[in-house]
Protein backbone atom coordinates (compact mmCIF):
# COMPACT_ATOMS: atom_id res chain seq x y z
CA UNK A 1 0.00 0.00 0.00
CA UNK A 2 2.30 2.64 -1.30
CA UNK A 3 1.62 6.33 -1.84
CA UNK A 4 -0.11 5.71 -5.19
CA UNK A 5 -2.00 2.64 -4.01
CA UNK A 6 -5.64 3.20 -3.13
CA UNK A 7 -6.02 -0.12 -1.32
CA UNK A 8 -6.25 0.29 2.43
CA UNK A 9 -6.85 -2.28 5.12
CA UNK A 10 -9.93 -1.80 7.28
CA UNK A 11 -7.85 -2.29 10.43
CA UNK A 12 -4.22 -3.20 11.12
CA UNK A 13 -3.10 -4.56 14.49
CA UNK A 14 0.63 -4.73 15.16
CA UNK A 15 1.70 -7.46 17.54
CA UNK A 16 5.15 -8.45 18.74
CA UNK A 17 5.47 -11.31 16.22
CA UNK A 18 2.98 -10.59 13.46
CA UNK A 19 0.70 -8.01 11.90
CA UNK A 20 -3.04 -8.66 11.64
CA UNK A 21 -4.72 -7.18 8.61
CA UNK A 22 -8.45 -7.09 9.34
CA UNK A 23 -10.72 -6.92 6.29
CA UNK A 24 -14.34 -6.60 7.42
CA UNK A 25 -16.92 -8.18 5.11
CA UNK A 26 -20.49 -7.45 6.11
CA UNK A 27 -21.97 -8.98 2.97
CA UNK A 28 -20.50 -12.06 1.29
CA UNK A 29 -21.35 -11.24 -2.31
CA UNK A 30 -18.46 -12.78 -4.27
CA UNK A 31 -16.28 -14.51 -1.71
CA UNK A 32 -13.53 -15.48 -4.14
CA UNK A 33 -13.16 -11.87 -5.32
CA UNK A 34 -13.37 -10.55 -1.76
CA UNK A 35 -10.65 -12.92 -0.55
CA UNK A 36 -8.44 -12.11 -3.54
CA UNK A 37 -8.80 -8.34 -2.99
CA UNK A 38 -7.89 -8.79 0.67
CA UNK A 39 -4.88 -10.93 -0.28
CA UNK A 40 -3.64 -8.20 -2.63
CA UNK A 41 -3.87 -5.68 0.19
CA UNK A 42 -1.97 -8.09 2.42
CA UNK A 43 0.79 -8.51 -0.17
CA UNK A 44 1.20 -4.74 -0.37
CA UNK A 45 1.30 -4.44 3.43
CA UNK A 46 3.76 -7.33 3.71
CA UNK A 47 6.21 -5.51 1.44
CA UNK A 48 6.55 -2.86 4.17
CA UNK A 49 6.53 -5.14 7.20
CA UNK A 50 9.37 -7.08 8.77
CA UNK A 51 6.81 -9.34 10.50
CA UNK A 52 4.45 -11.84 8.85
CA UNK A 53 1.11 -10.30 7.88
CA UNK A 54 -1.95 -12.40 8.72
CA UNK A 55 -5.23 -11.85 6.90
CA UNK A 56 -8.28 -11.96 9.16
CA UNK A 57 -11.70 -11.82 7.52
CA UNK A 58 -14.43 -10.92 10.03
CA UNK A 59 -17.92 -11.87 8.84
CA UNK A 60 -21.32 -11.72 10.52
CA UNK A 61 -22.09 -14.77 12.63
CA UNK A 62 -25.35 -15.55 10.85
CA UNK A 63 -26.87 -18.64 9.25
CA UNK A 64 -26.65 -16.95 5.86
CA UNK A 65 -22.94 -16.14 6.19
CA UNK A 66 -22.19 -19.66 7.39
CA UNK A 67 -24.16 -21.11 4.46
CA UNK A 68 -22.20 -18.98 1.98
CA UNK A 69 -18.89 -19.97 3.57
CA UNK A 70 -19.87 -23.65 3.50
CA UNK A 71 -20.00 -23.44 -0.30
CA UNK A 72 -16.33 -22.40 -0.31
CA UNK A 73 -14.94 -24.97 2.10
CA UNK A 74 -11.98 -25.83 -0.15
CA UNK A 75 -11.05 -22.18 -0.74
CA UNK A 76 -11.25 -21.43 2.98
CA UNK A 77 -9.18 -24.47 3.93
CA UNK A 78 -6.46 -23.24 1.59
CA UNK A 79 -6.66 -19.44 1.95
CA UNK A 80 -8.05 -18.88 5.46
CA UNK A 81 -7.35 -22.08 7.41
CA UNK A 82 -7.35 -20.75 10.99
CA UNK A 83 -10.77 -21.26 12.56
CA UNK A 84 -12.71 -18.42 14.13
CA UNK A 85 -12.42 -19.83 17.65
CA UNK A 86 -8.62 -19.98 17.38
CA UNK A 87 -8.46 -16.42 15.99
CA UNK A 88 -10.63 -15.12 18.86
CA UNK A 89 -8.51 -16.96 21.45
CA UNK A 90 -5.25 -15.59 20.05
CA UNK A 91 -6.56 -12.02 19.92
CA UNK A 92 -7.97 -12.18 23.45
CA UNK A 93 -4.74 -13.60 24.86
CA UNK A 94 -2.45 -11.36 22.83
CA UNK A 95 -0.92 -14.43 21.20
CA UNK A 96 0.09 -14.82 17.58
CA UNK A 97 -2.70 -16.09 15.33
CA UNK A 98 -0.12 -17.90 13.24
CA UNK A 99 -2.05 -17.87 9.97
CA UNK A 100 -4.94 -16.41 8.01
CA UNK A 101 -8.51 -17.01 9.08
CA UNK A 102 -12.19 -16.18 9.19
CA UNK A 103 -13.57 -14.49 12.31
CA UNK A 104 -17.28 -14.81 13.08
CA UNK A 105 -18.61 -11.66 14.74
CA UNK A 106 -21.95 -11.57 16.50
CA UNK A 107 -24.20 -8.59 16.00
CA UNK A 108 -25.35 -6.35 18.79
CA UNK A 109 -28.19 -7.64 20.85
CA UNK A 110 -30.97 -5.16 21.46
Amino acid sequence: MGPDDRRAADLVLNGPNEVLQIEIERALVDLQAQVRAAQLKREALAERSSEPVRLILPVPDTRRARAVLAQYEELLARALPVRSKAVWQAIRRGDAVGGDGVLFVRGQRH
